[in-house]
């Protein structure tokens, strides 16, 4: 020791005076001086500063100092900055009242730079004679700091870990009672706060049966050492409405591996189990549809190669399976077939949607017509859902046959009617032009009989010429060539023009011919004379089965339609003849068709004609008070009200 402490050296000369004395106080402070030396902690003596008076040997055996680097330099100055101030005001302390006993525990700097933690502890002897300082004993902790740091740092993982796993995960003791458990399953046993069930059991959460099972698992664990890993167990006595948990239970041992506990974790797996099942049920249905469909159905890649196929027997298939499985359509098929196959096969997997071609092929010297649905099935994968469509296009050939045919009847029926109307009308046109004449000539010219022979000749012509018109006008309905147009339609007018047409039978009956339209009525959209023909038809058969009263024609704006009402007081309709009579020659009854002329046309012809322009004709009817006949047709809207 190159500088002795005074305490020390005053203890030594003390002692010289006697011999023995000295030699025992000498042998004493040799066995002292070795136990300083080859202690495991640092002895020093701070000034009451914090300089250092003295260290042990073992300073630079910890921490790489020699004991000259250290005496007479203030300790501080080698604490760690975050630990000087608590450290500086403990000394402190103990400096200000020798009965403090300071502990604490800092980093020192170690020589090569780096920090060693030091667990201190002093005594203040400053008033001591033989001392005269502050004694400190420091022991290099730096070890069981890291550890217990690491152990926290493992602690804190594992607690985050648990606090924020969906899954349920928790310990137990060997009675099955919780020592530690997660949100996760606090949540399943109902309660908020996991402290909660801490020291309680299964049986303090769940029916009797269930946690009677759970505790006889966990003991099977305890007792065998062997873990349950990834049991599917109901949280619920019914099966049905339970909640389905995946758990796993394994032995907790400890350092000696005796088992002291289980750890036991689990996951709700019931949506997973309901989608599954959902699943199940929707292939067996799609397979069940993919068996019952007699499409076949096959399988290609990007490249056209066939991977698989489905089909009820292997004669639908065009060629064996062996011939096409693993080959692409350009190596089976035609090349006019495989190019737009190819080519479809592509835009269906750049779209995602789908596509349909169809295309023909010679089986056995036989021409057949396929139709191909192609689907997408994945990026680069195609499902072909192929038909034979050979009857189909038999049967589409023979209906555009028959079709052209019915259109060839069609236009010699509507030739042959307008033959019937040229050479029909023209000699009944002279026919009631000379019966006009008869009639118009000088009084006297005709006797009675004769005069009424002539007006019978005329009305007979009037009826065959409107016949042939109803006639004319039904076939051309029927082939769509009246030309009807789409335009605004003035009804007042129209209703105007339909009264001057009917006035004279109504007068000739003495019947009331009243019109009652709104001033503000707007115009509809239709065919001024479509729309004229219907209403005369109405109101025409309206004047016609009406013997007494009134026919009314009245209009209101319902809506975007106005409805157009004819309202009479004739004979009406029966019940059961008036879901017929719009149909073609059909009159109310043959007593009526007896009694009342006509080819029962006119209310057929005119539903057609209000059809075709978008409207409809509705009927109510009382049979012996009389009926009400109602057009609907659209507003026709002006410019403006249309943008």
């Amino acid at each position: 020791m190159k500088t002795s402490h005074r305490g020390l050296r005053g203890t030594i000369l003390a002692a010289s005076g006697d011999d023995a004395a000295g030699r025992a106080l000498t042998a004493s402070e040799a066995r002292f001086r070795s136990l300083i030396a080859n202690a495991t902690d640092i002895i020093s003596i701070l000034a009451s500063d914090g300089a250092f008076q003295y260290v042990s040997p073992s300073i630079e055996r910890i921490l790489g100092y020699g004991r000259d680097d250290l005496v007479g330099r203030n300790a501080f100055s080698f604490v760690h900055p975050d630990d000087l101030d608590a450290t500086r005001s403990a000394f402190e302390q103990a400096v200000n009242d020798p009965a403090f006993v300071p502990k604490a525990e800092f980093r020192f700097r170690h020589r090569d730079g780096s920090w060693r933690w030091l667990e201190s502890m002093g005594t203040n002897l400053l008033d001591d004679a033989d001392v005269g300082g502050f004694v400190v004993n420091s022991r290099d902790v730096t070890a069981r700091i890291e550890a217990e740091a690491a152990l926290a740092r493992e602690r804190d993982l594992l607690r985050t870990l648990m606090d924020q796993l969906p899954d349920a995960v928790y310990v137990k003791d060997t009675s099955s009672r919780f020592l530690r458990l997660n949100p996760a399953t606090a949540q399943t046993l109902g309660i908020v706060d996991p402290a909660d069930a801490v020291g309680k059991t299964d049986f303090d959460f769940f029916p009797e049966t269930l946690a009677r099972q759970y505790f006889t698992d966990e003991q099977e664990v305890i007792a065998t050492g062997k873990p349950l890993l990834n049991r599917l167990e109901p949280q619920s006595e019914d099966e049905l409405a339970a909640f389905w948990w995946l758990t796993s239970t394994v032995p907790l041992r400890d350092a000696t591996g005796s088992i002291i506990g289980i750890v036991g974790s689990g996951r709700n797996i019931t949506e997973r189990l309901r989608t599954e099942e959902a699943l199940r049920e929707s292939e067996a249905r799609h397979r069940a549809l993919l068996t019952a469909l007699p499409d076949i159905v096959f399988r290609l890649d990007r490249a056209g190669t066939y991977l698989d196929y489905k089909a009820d027997r292997l004669t639908d298939l065009a060629a064996p399976p062996e011939s096409f499985l693993g080959r692409t359509v350009g190596e089976v098929l035609p090349i006019a077939v495989a190019g737009p196959v190819g080519e479809a096969i592509g835009r269906v997997l750049d779209s995602g949607g789908t596509e349909t071609l169809e295309y023909t092929l010679d089986i056995a010297g036989v021409r057949r017509d396929f139709e191909a649905r192609l689907v997408a099935a994945g990026p680069d994968e195609v499902v072909a859902v192929v038909r034979d469509i050979t009857d189909r296009k038999r049967l589409e050939c023979e209906l555009r046959d028959a079709v052209a045919s019915a259109q060839a009847a069609s236009r010699a029926t509507s030739q042959l009617l307008d033959m019937m109307s040229h050479e029909l009308r023209t000699p009944m046109q002279a026919v009631m032009g000379y019966a006009e004449l008869l009639l118009a000539g000088p009084k006297g010219s005709l006797t009675a009989e004769q005069s009424e022979d002539v007006r019978c000749i005329h009305q007979g012509a009037t009826r065959l010429v409107g016949f042939v018109k109803q006639m004319l006008d039904l076939s051309r309905l029927e082939a769509g060539q009246m030309g009807l147009k789409s335009e605004p339609v003035d009804l007042p007018q129209i209703v105007d023009e339909v009264r001057q047409n009917v006035a004279p039978q109504a007068a000739e009956k003495s019947l009331r011919l009243h019109v009652d339209l709104p001033q503000d009525l707007p115009p509809v959209l239709g065919d001024a004379m479509g729309i004229h023909q219907i209403l005369l038809n109405l109101v025409g058969n309206a004047v016609k089965f009406t013997d007494r009263g009134a026919v009314r024609i009245s209009a209101r704006v319902v809506a975007d339609r106005v409805e157009i009402e004819v309202n009479d007081t004739g004979i009406g309709i029966a019940a059961d003849a008036l879901p017929h009579i719009f149909e073609e020659f059909h009159q109310a009854d043959s007593g009526t068709t007896r009694r009342y002329d006509g080819a029962g046309l006119g209310l057929a012809i005119a539903r057609r004609l209000a059809e075709q322009q978008a409207g409809e004709i509705r009927v109510t009817s009382q049979f012996g008070v009389g009926s009400i006949f109602t057009l609907q047709l659209s507003i026709a809207l002006s410019p403006v009200a249309a943008s």
